[in-house]
C-alpha cells in the first residue's frame, strides 16, 4: 500500500474523528479541496478505511437529490436495510441505487423516472463482492 501523504492522513483523521463523535461523516467542508484526499483510493481501501468519497456520475438519484458531480460519503459494509442508498458493483461498475431486497432477486431502484431497476438473481447476488456499501453523506461543490 502507498503512504498516504500528510493532507491525506489529515483527511482521513478529521473524517474519522466526526464519525466516531457523531455516528456519521461531516456532510459539509469548509475547505473545497479536502475532498479530493478522500476519492475512491483502492490501495487505502484496502488499508481498511472503513468510509471513503465517490463522485457521482449521472442523473440516477437526482429524486433523492443527489446530482451528477456530488461526492458521496459511503460507510463500508456488505448488509443493507431495504430502501437505504447503496454503492453496488454491477459488471465491474459502481452504482448508485436504492437497495430493495425480494423473493428471488435484488432490485437496485434508481430514483430517476427514466432508468429502469437492476435486477439480479438471489442466487448471483454476492454480498461480500457486490454491495460495497451505504451512502452517509453528500458534498456538493457550489460554483
Amino acid at each position: 500500500m502507498r503512504a498516504l501523504t500528510k493532507r491525506q492522513e489529515q483527511t482521513l483523521s478529521f473524517v474519522r474523528e466526526s464519525i466516531r463523535a457523531r455516528g456519521y461523516p461531516p456532510t459539509l467542508l469548509a475547505h473545497e479541496n479536502i475532498i479530493d484526499t478522500v476519492q475512491v483510493d483502492p490501495e487505502l481501501l484496502k488499508g481498511g478505511a472503513h468510509v471513503f468519497g465517490l463522485k457521482m456520475h449521472g442523473a440516477t438519484m437526482v429524486g433523492d437529490g443527489i446530482q451528477d458531480g456530488d461526492y458521496l460519503f459511503v460507510r463500508r459494509q456488505t448488509h443493507a436495510e431495504r430502501d437505504q442508498i447503496v454503492v453496488a458493483l454491477i459488471e465491474h461498475e459502481a452504482i448508485v441505487r436504492r437497495y430493495r431486497p425480494e423473493e428471488g432477486y435484488v432490485r437496485l431502484v434508481p430514483s430517476s423516472s427514466t432508468m429502469p431497476p437492476i435486477l439480479v438473481a438471489a442466487s448471483d447476488w454476492v454480498p461480500n463482492r457486490m454491495l460495497i456499501g451505504k451512502v452517509v453523506g453528500l458534498w456538493r461543490r457550489f460554483a
